[in-house]
């Protein structure tokens, strides 16, 4: 009986895909974490129990708020921390948006035509809408693909800051 509620039959394609999408924003999640736990002085677990229950729109504002703090009175590092807000911005309102309706929409094979899977795109919002939508197998790949770009992006413009970074973390240490 219940499994005539819950769609099967996604392809194995498609799974990995989606797996490579969620393995991927976990280490941009993982990058976000290091880079505004390095931009401060408490220890590993006490930042932890500060983040743990923070989504990662709230983690990217402290992190931004954190590196704006390491020496913000150098031209350099002003001009790294408003890249860093810049990428954070657009990890917040499109690649966050990309990621989250691939991982937490119930999919179902294509009908008739196996090299897509299918959602229904369900807001509620004052009004509500509902929105099919389509993938396939390559264009959920360019979505990982996206993210591992911004975790690239994201190590280049701290680049500025690391070694005030690293400072920071060799002070927690003693």
């Amino acid at each position: 009986m219940i499994n005539e509620l819950i769609p099967s039959g996604v392809s194995n394609d498609h799974l990995r895909a989606i797996g490579l999408v969620a393995v991927k924003w976990s280490r941009l999640e993982g990058f976000v974490y290091r880079i505004a736990y390095l931009s401060q002085s408490a220890k590993n677990k006490q930042f932890r129990a500060i983040t743990a229950h923070m989504d990662l729109p709230r983690q990217l504002d402290v992190m931004c708020s954190l590196v704006g703090l390491i020496a913000p009175d150098t031209l350099e590092h002003q001009a790294a921390h408003a890249a860093i807000r810049k990428w954070a911005k657009y990890v917040k309102e499109d690649l966050s948006a990309k990621r989250n309706e691939l991982i937490h929409l119930w999919w179902r094979p294509g009908e008739g035509d196996e090299a897509f899977i299918e959602a229904v795109k369900h807001r509620a919002r004052g009004i509500y809408k509902a929105e099919p939508l389509r993938y396939t197998v390559p264009e959920i790949d360019a979505i990982a693909t996206e993210i591992d770009q911004a975790c690239a992006q994201l190590v280049e413009l701290v680049e500025p800051i690391w070694q005030r970074m690293t400072e920071l973390s060799k002070d927690r240490q003693s």
